[in-house]
């Protein structure tokens, strides 16, 4: 519920923000640079756009918003222009998830510019240096030894839970979750208490199973790999796990905190909560085919192909990666932690290393639980050191369209046992290779 009132109250005070911006876009100066921007969507770069606007004194180098109120005639637009090798010069990972077309596919299809390039050719003494920045999230943008998207922020993705609930239940103290063992822990857990459950609904058992097959589909190189007897043993063992947690969500016990992704002081509060119990926290990664921990790169950049401003659009992503556009937007510079405006205080995390600090010192120095308790040095240092080894990061919406409008329908299905193992993965076979040579 804390979450909810933190997201919604940032939701309004950003939107009366882009609405009062948003009316200088609408001049539609000509400007240089392009930018397509759904208005109701609002993403980190899309703020972090407004704000350059506000900020550039020289006119030619600002980016010309425009705004389209109806989504399919920007997805229309957006994918007919990028196909024929026109379209606006920025395009960001937010905007492209609301496409049909993945975003790998159109980078193997040369829609995008090398950005390696584009810093290698710019004659700025101050042009970006990719030491700067994590290496782990940058180089999810790079294909074939070319970088074709630069990260802009990232959250990891958590299960948070404590000692009391969970240890009895775990061979270890930190296991790696993967499709594998997940049923195992989940069936301890449900046995012991016809109440209890690993996650609070079967929505989050369904997302485990559509991770499952995302993880076996590779729209870059255009191969699925959906024979092999370990994803038919995780298709059977995963569809087990979810009619088995059918049951009243109003009546679980969760045994999570957290699930999925979590912004830093939220998810110090919670550990703080635990403390306050005299308890311990427990992190888990969520389930994956190797038992990774793993991130989500919530926003990224991209440059069109075929722009002929490559130059100043690069000036754009120096700006958004700069150490202080980095840690005011992130939250490394807040004077207290407070819940119920979180947004643009944590709530993303920086992919500028110096930020980064930044962001975990002021962590560690703001109070929690209604600023009434500092968290303990081995408790954050136990949360820092397990996002600090995530080496696994995805960009967010990568596969949005395909799990829902090419193979929504057959999951439901199957899980439902509207239809039996065989007929889905025929058609989940057949549907991905359409959707592949699309």
């Amino acid at each position: 519920m804390k979450k909810f009132v933190s997201i919604l109250l940032a939701v309004v005070l950003i939107f009366s923000v882009l609405t009062c911006v948003g009316c200088e876009a609408d001049k539609k100066e000509k400007n240089t640079i392009t930018y397509y921007h759904y208005e109701p969507y609002v993403s980190p770069v899309s703020i972090l756009i407004y704000q350059y606007n506000e900020k550039c004194k020289n006119v030619q180098n600002r980016i010309n918003i425009v705004e389209f109120d109806n989504i399919e005639k920007m997805t229309s637009q957006l994918t007919t222009e990028l196909m024929a090798g026109k379209g606006p010069d920025i395009i960001t990972s937010g905007e492209l998830s609301l496409l049909s077309s993945s975003t790998e596919k159109l980078i193997k299809q040369g829609v995008f510019a090398n950005i390696d390039d584009i810093i290698s050719n710019s004659e700025d003494k101050d042009k970006l240096k990719l030491s700067d920045y994590n290496s782990n999230i940058l180089d999810a943008g790079v294909y074939d030894e070319k970088r074709y998207f630069i990260p802009v922020t990232f959250e990891p993705q958590i299960l948070l839970s404590s000692s009391s609930k969970l240890s009895k239940y775990l061979d270890n103290e930190q296991p790696d979750l993967t499709y594998g063992n997940i049923k195992e822990l989940s069936g301890n857990i449900n046995n012991d208490d016809n109440n209890q459950a690993l996650f609070s609904g079967v929505e989050d058992y369904k997302n485990v199973f559509l991770n499952l097959i995302d993880e076996n589909v590779d729209f870059y190189s255009q191969k699925y790999d959906f024979d092999s007897d370990d994803f038919r043993k995780s298709v059977t063992s995963l569809k087990e796990l979810y009619s088995s947690n059918e049951k009243n969500e109003d009546n679980i016990v969760q045994m999570l905190s957290s699930n999925g992704q979590i912004e830093l002081f939220a998810l110090y509060d919670e550990i703080a909560d635990i403390e306050n119990d005299n308890d311990e926290p427990i992190i888990l990664n969520t389930p994956n085919k190797d038992g990774e921990s793993t991130g989500v790169i919530t926003d990224a950049i991209f440059i069109s192909n075929n722009s002929d401003n490559k130059e100043k659009a690069l000036e754009f992503i120096e700006y958004a990666l700069s150490e202080k556009v980095q840690s005011d937007f992130c939250g490394a510079n807040i004077e207290e932690y407070l819940p119920t405006t979180s947004y643009g205080s944590g709530w993303e995390y920086p992919v500028n290393n110096e930020s980064y600090s930044k962001l975990f010192d002021k962590a560690k120095e703001v109070k929690y639980i209604n600023n009434t308790a500092n968290i303990s040095e081995a408790n954050f240092m136990y949360a820092k050191d397990y996002v600090d080894n995530i080496k696994s990061y995805r960009l967010y919406g990568l596969y949005n369209y395909y799990n829902t409008e090419v193979i929504g329908d057959i999951v439901d299905e199957f899980l439902s046992d509207e239809i039996d193992e065989n007929k889905f993965l025929k058609e989940l076979k057949s549907r991905t290779e359409i959707y592949l040579d699309e």
